[in-house]
């Protein structure tokens, strides 16, 4: 059964072999039968794409090169962008097997500039997908994954499903040199998946194979074991093209195995490995002897050891030339990438700086060609009505000249009789609240001083303790009606604010509290009250008197204090007082007059806040602007 298995696999790669040479034949005869170079834009494309399929075949790297630079040089000479694009890819992927990343990254750059330009979607991923295996390949698989995720997304954009897959393969292998196994096995699962949906059993095998790597590197031997034997499996039924993948898996088997120290299947599967492809000089055919030797060392032989280790050393030799390439490859890829890198934004620099000068320059040339272009329309205007101009300029000078005095002469008279108005206005408020005042404290305020004086004649001695409390409680009452009526009174038309000012007068009447009952109010101010008119001076007194009011009646403290300073722009009115603060839920239903003095600072287009203080008590500001305070001087305010 062994020998037939070997046998098998040495006809299918005499018959990969010969079925290549016969394609190669083919291609070349019906190149040969073409028209001569030139003769039609038809022939020229199908020569094109005659010679790329030519150069994937060759092996021999000179003639692939001439072949892919023919296939170049007619697509820029019959102007094909596709061709080009075309030959630069498969160029830089053969390239790319022979180990020389630096051009073959190149060559994939060049036509994915093109294929963005042109907007050939499978061409542009392909490129991607080609950049990310230089960059997975040369250690950096960071960058790698970058790539390939671009072109997956285009990829699917098209359905190119072998795409998609190849993709997700190699973006697992990424994953893997990043040791990055959990995200590796997920993205091979996935790979495993899509390929079993899209029936191909090239990548079921593929992701069979590298759940197993995966999967022996954390020694998870049977879950290894398993995967790769479905991947032989796979690589057996597709045949021709998987020998390498076929070797690979058999070395896998077999050093499982000998880490289990089973060495007589340890043995069976290097054996198939080396004989799958004993033709090639590959890493799994160096890994499988290696394998081979250490068997033969477990169990004593020597002499086949011995040569097993000869062999390996010939073979290394070879792998090591074809290493060495790689990593001399890779070294000057990193180099020239660098060097490129450098290069290319040094180059940016100037680029910038070059465009940067010219759409100056443009911009100037054109602003300029512009403005002689405006100019010169202008004057061309200004020339044909100039006559007219000058015929009417005389004549409208002076109607503008005469409009211009009716119009300053009715403003003043509109300013003048605005200002008459208002003085009118608020001198009939003035008189009608002094006639008010009077009334409250001549009349109301003389019934309620004699009726005062017949309840103190009254002996209390005489009452009992019933009477004695109801006696007191209108004697109370009666001040408190007193103190409103005197409040109104001051609050309509205070005379100390007409002789004193609003500071003193709120001085005068703060003195007058203190003295006549035991509550004592505290005042200060740096307020210079005197750029104020009537007006708002009047205002401003008004919500004095009702916040202190409004403290006397309500905050049940013994102490408060009223400030009226400035800064720079703002009139700030503050009032604190040491009582028991206020219920902030209630405060819009309170019957403490918070809407009038709300209203009266809304008038002055001022701002109004009242809050509780953390050491109990209420405080109380006010703040104006003085250039709104100024925009007042000539209105009406309401009170």
């Amino acid at each position: 059964m062994k020998r037939l298995l070997l046998f098998l696999l040495l006809l299918i790669s005499n018959l990969i072999f010969a079925q290549q040479q016969r394609k190669l034949d083919s291609l070349k005869a019906v190149l040969a039968k073409l028209p001569v170079e030139g003769k039609s834009l038809s022939t020229d494309t199908m020569r094109v794409k005659l010679l790329c399929e030519m150069g994937e075949i060759l092996i021999s790297k000179d003639t692939s090169v001439l072949i892919f630079t023919k296939a170049i040089d007619i697509s820029r000479t019959i102007d094909w962008p596709y061709g080009l694009v075309l030959s630069q890819n498969l160029y830089g992927k053969k390239l790319k097997k022979q180990n020389n990343f630096f051009k073959a990254e190149e060559f994939f750059f060049k036509s994915l500039t093109l294929s963005t330009k042109n907007n050939f979607i499978a061409q542009k991923a392909y490129s991607l997908q080609n950049i990310g295996d230089i960059y997975s390949i040369s250690k950096k698989p960071s960058v790698a994954l970058g790539y390939y995720q671009e072109a997956l997304k285009m990829y699917k954009s098209i359905n190119n499903k072998n795409g998609v897959l190849l993709c997700y393969n190699n973006m697992g292998i990424a994953y893997t040199r990043l040791n990055d196994f959990v995200k590796a096995l997920d993205t091979h699962n996935y790979c495993l998946n899509l390929s079993i949906e899209y029936i191909n059993r090239h990548f079921m095998g593929l992701s069979h194979h590298n759940i197993a790597n995966i999967n022996r590197l954390q020694q998870n031997y049977e879950v290894a074991k398993a995967s790769y034997e479905k991947a032989i499996e796979i690589y057996l039924s597709v045949g021709d093209t998987e020998l390498e993948q076929l070797a690979s898996a058999y070395t896998g088997l077999a050093e499982i195995f000998l880490n289990q120290k089973n060495m007589v299947l340890a043995k069976k599967f290097a054996f198939l490995a080396i004989n799958t492809n004993n033709s090639a000089i590959t890493s799994t055919f160096i890994k499988a002897n290696d394998v081979l030797l250490k068997i033969y060392r477990e169990d004593g032989d020597y002499m086949n050891a011995y040569l097993i280790s000869e062999k390996i050393r010939v073979k290394q030799d070879s792998l090591n030339n074809i290493e060495n390439e790689r990593r001399l490859a890779s070294a000057k890829f990193e180099y020239d990438l660098n060097i490129k890198s450098e290069e290319l934004n040094l180059q940016k620099e100037r680029q910038k700086w070059y465009l940067g000068i010219g759409l100056a320059v443009l911009l100037i040339s054109l602003v300029v060609i512009r403005g002689n272009i405006i100019l010169n329309k202008k004057n061309r205007l200004i020339e044909a009505q100039n006559g007219e101009i000058e015929l009417l300029n005389s004549s409208l000078e002076k109607k503008v000249e005469v409009r211009t005095a009716e119009l300053k002469d009715a403003n003043i008279e509109l300013l003048r009789k605005n200002k008459e108005i208002v003085e009118a206005l608020f001198k009939g408020k003035k008189i009608e609240r002094q006639r008010v005042a009077s009334e409250l404290h001549d009349n109301l305020g003389s019934t309620l001083s004699a009726l005062k004086w017949r309840l103190d004649a009254l002996n209390m001695e005489n009452l009992n303790p019933k009477e004695q409390k109801l006696y007191k409680s209108i004697q109370d009452m009666m001040n408190d009606a007193y103190s409103e009526v005197r409040l109104i009174s001051h609050n309509l038309m205070p005379t100390q604010l007409q002789e004193k000012g609003l500071i003193g007068a709120l001085q005068n009447f703060i003195s007058e509290i203190s003295s006549n009952t035991k509550f004592v109010i505290d005042f200060e101010s740096n307020f210079n009250a005197s750029i104020l008119d009537d007006k708002i001076s009047l205002e401003i007194y008004s919500i004095c008197m009702e916040l202190l009011n409004n403290v006397l009646k309500h905050s049940k403290g013994s102490e408060a204090k009223l400030s009226i300073l400035t800064d720079d722009d703002s009139l700030i009115i503050e009032v604190f007082d040491n009582g028991i603060g206020i219920d902030m839920n209630k405060i819009e239903n309170s019957s403490m007059g918070i809407n009038n003095i709300n209203a009266r600072v809304k008038s002055l287009n001022g701002k109004f806040e009242i809050k509780n203080q953390f050491s109990g008590g209420t405080q109380v500001r006010v703040v104006f602007d003085y250039e709104l305070l100024e925009n007042f001087r000539d209105g009406v305010v309401e009170s």
